[in-house]
């Protein structure tokens, strides 16, 4: 139960290939397969969500576009009678029921730069600007030394 979501402004960097995948928040199963991936691809935004309990199946659903080097907001909800909830710049996207089975799992947040391949050569530049985590259960705790600063000046890449 409880009322919890992160909250962060992005921007997509450079990328080794303009149709490459990073997953940039997600909310995962501390003893199972992520609720929901949010992922960059082609200047879109996709929520992947589960949709049961197996983790087997998935809705993809696009819930924003972004200009190149353009920054945006995202924030991902779980309420507190089993709605996820994905906002892009403010705006309601997507809301799913989840609650019925996905309720069981103890879950956590994630949000960074999750490159999706396994190429040497592939690499993304995700920026963070801003990052706020909320659970209405327990305090949350997270690092914040990769943030990109306002100023740019510093820069993280992820290469696998």
């Amino acid at each position: 139960g409880g009322y919890h979501y992160v909250d962060g402004k992005y921007r997509i960097g450079k990328l080794d290939s303009s149709s490459r995948k990073v997953v940039i928040q997600q909310i995962h199963a501390y003893d199972g397969p992520p609720l929901i991936k949010v992922q960059a691809e082609s200047n879109k935004i996709y929520a992947l969500i589960k949709t049961d309990s197996s983790g087997d199946n998935e809705d993809k659903v696009q819930v924003g576009s972004f200009d190149d080097d353009e920054k945006f907001t995202l924030k991902t909800v779980v309420t507190k009678n089993g709605n996820l909830k994905v906002y892009f710049n403010g705006d309601l996207e997507t809301s799913y029921y989840v609650g019925d089975y996905w309720g069981d799992y103890k879950n956590y947040f994630k949000a960074g730069n999750y490159l999706q391949s396994s190429s040497s050569s592939a690499y993304a530049r995700v920026h963070i600007y801003a990052l706020t985590v909320y659970t209405s259960s327990s305090n949350c705790e997270y690092t914040s030394s990769s943030f990109t600063s306002d100023d740019e000046s510093t820069d993280s890449t992820n290469n696998t």
